[in-house]
């Protein structure tokens, strides 16, 4: 699965996401508060998702980031 948020690019890598922000139209110093961005978003719905077949547990999330400047 490919999709666009704005500058960046969203794939699936088995059960994990590869976001890349700049790719492939580059967006100047913007790709560093854009995966921020993305991340704070993805953050705040993982909080407030609730498992339905699993009440009580809380869907936990691992966010890296790293930058090639």
């Amino acid at each position: 699965m490919k999709m666009s948020v704005n500058d960046t690019q969203v794939e699936t890598i088995g059960d994990a996401y590869m976001v890349v922000s700049g790719v492939p139209v580059r967006n100047g110093n913007r790709h560093v508060a854009e995966i921020a961005n993305v991340s704070l978003d993805l953050l705040s719905a993982v909080t407030h998702f609730k498992i339905r077949h699993r009440p009580f547990q809380q869907l936990q999330l691992r966010i890296g980031q790293s930058a090639d400047l």
